[in-house]
């Protein structure tokens, strides 16, 4: 006997499905992707998730050109389960992370990340179609200020400190750590970045300077 599935688990497998998919390469593809999806037709598209759009179950894998840095997991995930098909003024000005998402069937889709920073929204390209990812309403307070405080090149880790606090599990020392932005909280969620740092000392110090930031995004907190 089968037992019924109900939405909010087939979401939380979707959502594991997808979390297993996920590949970070250093440079993209030499062979883009070219296929056609009639799914994400403007005129048919307009207003509707992803989930709507794609057959996310099928995807084989997804892959992230760059690292956890310049563009986070948890934000990738974020827009393909609640990512919207939205006509909007393009606000994109930072620049562009490239995404493959690869299906089983062998069908390959394009996504560009344009990650803006302080607003509620970050904007992707989907195929031709633009999409708008939320990222945290005001509920969440005055999270922009404090990102925006974030200096790269300039605030130390002492400092960030005073803005965030460490996340839990395993982070790359340097190269990608992960810090709650303090106060910031929708439901049991919280919103985070990721930050690289240029080294004072062969072991994590006060005195190390912030070298990247990445986009913020929400995620569950971690416990060691």
């Amino acid at each position: 006997m089968t037992l019924p599935v109900n939405a909010d688990d087939a979401d939380k497998l979707l959502a594991q499905h997808l979390q297993g998919c996920v590949r970070y390469l250093g440079a993209p593809s030499s062979k883009p992707c070219k296929s056609k999806w009639p799914e994400l037709d403007a005129d048919k598209s307009m207003g509707k998730g992803l989930p709507a759009l794609l057959p996310l179950a099928q995807v084989q894998s997804i892959e992230i050109f760059g690292d956890e840095v310049r563009l986070p997991s948890p934000l990738v995930l974020q827009a393909l389960l609640q990512g919207r098909v939205a006509r909007r003024d393009v606000r994109a000005s930072g620049p562009a992370h490239n995404v493959d998402l690869k299906f089983k069937d062998g069908r390959c889709l394009e996504l560009t990340f344009f990650p803006v920073d302080q607003q509620l929204f970050h904007q992707m390209r989907a195929g031709e179609q633009w999409c708008e990812i939320p990222v945290v309403g005001k509920e969440a307070g005055n999270w922009s200020s404090t990102v925006a405080a974030i200096k790269p090149g300039a605030t130390t880790r002492e400092q960030l400190l005073r803005l965030c606090s460490e996340d839990g599990g395993i982070s790359v020392p340097f190269r990608s750590e992960r810090f709650i932005v303090n106060g910031a909280k929708v439901a049991d969620r919280v919103l985070k970045i990721n930050v690289a740092f240029k080294a004072a000392h062969k072991e994590p110090s006060g005195q190390d300077v912030v070298a990247r930031v990445s986009p913020v995004y929400l995620d569950f907190a971690y416990c060691d």
